[in-house]
């Protein structure tokens, strides 16, 4: 139910900033990341690959509710929700090292030897970015990044579950 509604409002998000910026939705992508110690996400956009910052040179913050729901009250408590979904996430991350979080997102589990995969994972340099796999926004394309390197493609089902 959780994954349902999260993933209705990322498409409609999509759309509703192709619209504004005129372009596709799958130019749009949206960045949930964390940089405090509760593990609160915070949220910035790219359009076309390129981060839309502000003044300062930093990427311009989205509010939930109103930016990305497009609302000035969330009566149904989305954000409430995929904030305590999305916290609970990084914290598990950070208690875990890179090789359990690929063997976490791959089908195929590997042995990894690397001290770098057997590192402890410090989420505030991690970013989950999604955005339309389509033109039209009718499925999602997720993946999640240390810096800017890509670690591994991901799905909704990893942080909210399989239900439906």
């Amino acid at each position: 139910m959780v994954k349902g509604i999260v993933e209705k409002t990322l498409k409609k998000a999509l759309i509703k900033f192709a619209t504004e910026k005129d372009t596709k939705a799958n130019s749009i992508a949206f960045y949930i990341h964390t940089k405090n110690d509760e593990y609160n996400p915070e949220y910035f956009y790219s359009v076309n690959g390129q981060v839309v910052v502000g003044e300062n040179g930093s990427p311009t913050s989205l509010r939930f509710t109103q930016d990305i729901l497009g609302l000035k009250m969330d009566l149904q408590g989305r954000e409430m929700i995929s904030s305590q979904f999305l916290s609970r996430y990084f914290k598990t991350l950070s208690e875990i090292t890179y090789a359990d979080l690929l063997n976490e997102l791959s089908e195929e589990k590997k042995a990894f030897t690397t001290e770098e995969a057997l590192t402890k994972i410090d989420v505030k340099n991690l970013y989950i970015m999604v955005t339309s796999a389509d033109e039209e926004a009718k499925k999602l394309r997720m993946a999640i990044y240390n810096k800017n390197h890509l670690i591994n493609e991901m799905k909704l089902e990893h942080i909210f579950g399989d239900e439906d």
